[in-house]
Parts: structure tokens; C-alpha cells; sequence
């Protein structure tokens, strides 16, 4: 998907990493990163795929409260430019190095727009009239199940997949009264979530970012129905 602004010389890729093997990035973001003049990347990227570019200026924006400072995994942190940053100050670069004329690699783990604020970026490059492409990535949402040798679907077993975070915005709106309490932050305010009826469903469930909170994961479904024998897997 491609947005055009023929009055900005420079363009912000959006692309998914994949899910951490770098043998899994796609071509087409293989070559954006080989030609870009800046990448901003987060947390769960693998560093080896800084590698690929050429002579790209590399600014980590992990989000993790830990990663403060420079860490062995992402040698190229630079608290000036990046560092740890917040979303709103994420956009910001990327409007300022895309109106500087630079094509700009927004590298996120997994793909940009499963659960990876792509389409917030995507937005706020859109306002700010930044042409901007979206480049998809693997999801660990099929891949990490895949690579335990687990098929999301299976006409045999599960004809449909569902994806679900367990770790919300806790600015979100939440929804009606009587959904179960939210899984994260801003406990108890009520999930947009409805738990309750994804223990229902009879298809694969793919529970992303619940590690923390898998107790309440589990304790959700059971009170919504779901069966105590439902084979589970917990991959992190």
C-alpha cells in the first residue's frame, strides 16, 4: 500500500521484520533496507538485520522502560536521536528525517499492522502529508506456532484463527459493562477484549504479548466456558 506526496522528496517505509529470524524478512524489505538513509527500529528486531543496510543511520526506539540506555543487542542505541522514545516522539522523526529528503526504515518486529502501531504511524504520516509504503512482514502470530509445528488451521481440527492481544492500550475506550477485566495495564477498567466469547469459539485462539499476563488469560477463558482439557501451548 503506497501514499504519494509529490511535494516531499523523502518516503518512511513502514516494514515487518518478521518474527526474529532474519531469514524470514521479505525480499522487498531486504531492499529498502539495503537503499535507506535512516532506520528506526525497535526491540524485538533481530540486529543482524542492520546489517543489510549499506550506510543507513540506525536509531533504536524500543519502548521498553529497561533499555534506557545502550545494551549488547542494540549496539547502535542513540539517546540524541532515538533511544528510548515514546510513540508521539517516534512520529516525529519520522517526519523530520522523511522531510529532510531521506528515505526513512521503520523497522518493527512481526508485521507493522498486527499489533505493532503501524497504522498509527501510518496515520500520523498521512496528516503530516509524508508519502509513505507499507512493506508486510511475517506474523509470529502463525509463524512461532508453525515453527512448534503447530498449524493455526487444520480442516481436521480448526477452520478458523483468531488473533488477540492480552496486552492493551489503557487509554482505549473500554467496552460495555460486563466484559471480563482488562489483561494489563489499567487493570480492572474493563477490556474491549470480550473473553468471554472468544472461550466459545471453536477455532485456534493466538494469545500474543500474555506471558505476564497468562494467568488472567487462562482464568478468563475458564469463566467464559472454555473447557479445562482445551490443548494449549505457551510460546515465548
Amino acid at each position: 500500500m503506497k501514499r504519494e506526496n509529490k511535494s516531499s522528496r523523502g518516503r518512511v517505509y513502514l516494514v515487518g521484520a518478521g518474527p526474529g529470524s532474519p531469514g524470514l524478512l521479505t525480499l522487498r524489505g531486504a531492499e529498502v533496507l539495503r537503499a535507506a538513509d535512516v532506520v528506526i527500529y525497535d526491540r524485538l528486531v533481530n540486529p543482524k538485520l542492520l546489517e543489510i543496510t549499506l550506510r543507513a543511520k540506525k536509531i533504536y526506539a524500543g519502548k521498553n522502560i529497561k533499555l534506557k540506555t545502550a545494551a549488547p543487542s542494540h549496539p547502535a542505541l542513540s539517546p540524541v536521536d532515538g533511544g528510548y522514545s515514546d510513540q508521539s516522539r517516534i512520529n516525529q522523526l519520522l517526519v523530520r528525517f522523511a522531510g529532510a529528503g531521506k528515505s526513512v526504515v521503520r523497522l518493527k518486529g512481526g508485521d507493522p499492522f498486527i499489533f505493532g502501531r503501524g497504522g498509527e504511524e501510518a496515520s500520523y504520516l498521512k496528516k503530516h502529508g509524508i508519502p509513505f509504503e507499507i512493506v508486510p512482514g511475517v506474523t509470529a502470530g502463525y509463524a512461532a506456532p508453525a515453527y512448534a509445528g503447530i498449524p493455526v488451521t487444520d480442516r481436521r481440527f480448526s477452520s478458523l484463527v483468531t488473533f488477540v492481544t492480552a496486552h492493551e492500550d489503557s487509554a482505549k475506550k473500554k467496552s460495555s459493562p460486563g466484559r471480563l477485566p482488562q489483561m494489563g495495564e489499567g487493570e480492572g477498567e474493563g477490556s474491549a477484549v470480550p473473553w468471554g466469547d472468544l472461550a466459545k469459539i471453536n477455532g485456534t485462539l493466538v494469545v500474543f504479548m500474555g506471558v505476564r499476563t497468562l494467568p488472567k488469560v487462562v482464568g478468563a477463558l475458564l469463566a467464559g466456558g472454555c473447557s479445562k482439557v482445551t490443548p494449549a501451548c505457551v510460546i515465548e
